[in-house]
């Protein structure tokens, strides 16, 4: 089946996987974002353990060298997926819709199962980055639910000091028309 030939904004034909070359630092890694867990910049490492030896990865720094240690990390594609769902890195280099793609083309040609199934396990990859963001936007949006209640109890005590205000006012406005009149 013919591909398309026309470049997606990370400058490589669909479906083949885009270029990442113009978001690398100079030390070919990938933007540096705030963990979604404690804020804390991540920071690009190659991976030395057997099994894993080359690979580039991407973790937050208190993962651990501190109590705190909120433990979270990605491989490099896991990363690219997460980056896309911050919206740091446009949609095109979603390494899932790629593999998505590549998984639907194998199937309607009839070929390989096997192969079609890697295109989709990218897609619980998507979803896990996906809840991830959503639970992080949902923790900012009970923050904000929070500094509203406040606000808003803040708003109703600063109400009832200027009702009891404009009450001693009225109090004396009259008080000062009484004696007025019995003068």
């Amino acid at each position: 089946m013919a591909s398309s030939s026309h470049s997606t904004p990370c400058g490589a034909p669909h479906p083949a996987s885009p270029s990442l070359d113009p978001y690398r630092d100079q030390a070919g890694f990938l933007p540096l974002v705030p963990c979604h867990k404690c804020g804390t910049v991540f920071i690009g490492r190659v991976s030395q353990k057997p099994g894993s030896k080359g690979k580039r990865f991407y973790k937050c720094p208190l993962l651990e060298h501190t109590d705190f240690a909120c433990g979270v990390y990605y491989f490099k594609e896991q990363y690219i997926n997460y980056l896309v769902a911050k919206g740091v890195l446009p949609r095109a280099c979603s390494q899932v819709r790629v593999q998505g793609a590549m998984a639907l083309e194998v199937m309607r040609e009839g070929n390989d199962k096997e192969k079609a199934c890697q295109g989709f396990d990218g897609c619980q990859d998507l979803l896990e980055t996906a809840v991830i963001h959503l639970q992080g936007s949902e923790a900012l949006l009970k923050s904000v639910l929070e500094s509203n209640k406040k606000l808003l109890t803040n708003m109703n005590k600063i109400g009832e000091r200027l009702l009891v205000v404009g009450d001693v006012m009225v109090f004396i406005l009259v008080l000062v028309l009484l004696v007025l009149l019995v003068k």
